[in-house]
């Protein structure tokens, strides 16, 4: 909704909103960026500075994906630090970007870019003959953790089932 919010212009709402979610949730990567990204939009660069360094830090010591740090740099003005990150998103085939770097309204400014064209390019591009997937852990977002066992199992039952589609690796 936050994003949402930001992408039609009414940023005072979309930073409530953001603001809220990322107190819910912990302060998630996620919700993190999505507030810098509106920040961002909405002109705040130091603000959306704050949260790129804050999440840069936090990469130091556990899991933010590559795809919100390039996010964060480009909403903090830092284009070129943006375009690595992007470059090192794709290079580590970090599924969020994948999902996302094509058609989310987020990476509009990067679109623009034609390094990120040329990466847009690599995507359309099969890395072999052979059809594989990656099954990757499910984060416990419950305060309750004691529901870390349901994540692990959820993947497991996944590549059970992935492992009998014929061809697949």
């Amino acid at each position: 909704l936050g994003v949402s919010l930001g992408t039609a212009g009414q940023f005072d709402e979309a930073v409530s909103t953001l603001e809220t979610a990322s107190a819910i949730s912990g302060r998630h990567s996620r919700a993190l960026a999505s507030l810098a990204l509106v920040f961002g939009q909405s002109g705040k660069r130091p603000e959306a500075s704050a949260l790129h360094g804050e999440l840069v830090d936090r990469a130091s010591r556990a899991y933010v994906p590559l795809t919100y740090l390039a996010l964060t740099a480009e909403a903090s003005g830092q284009h070129e630090e943006a375009m690595s990150l992007a470059r090192r998103a794709w290079d580590a085939r970090d599924p969020t970007f994948i999902l996302h770097a094509r058609h989310f309204p987020e990476f509009r400014s990067l679109r623009s870019d034609p390094r990120f064209v040329a990466i847009l390019r690599e995507m359309n591009r099969p890395a072999s003959g052979e059809a594989s997937i990656a099954v990757l852990p499910f984060a416990n977002m419950s305060a309750d953790k004691e529901n870390e066992y349901f994540g692990d199992g959820l993947a497991e039952e996944i590549l059970n089932v992935l492992a009998q589609v014929p061809g697949l690796k």
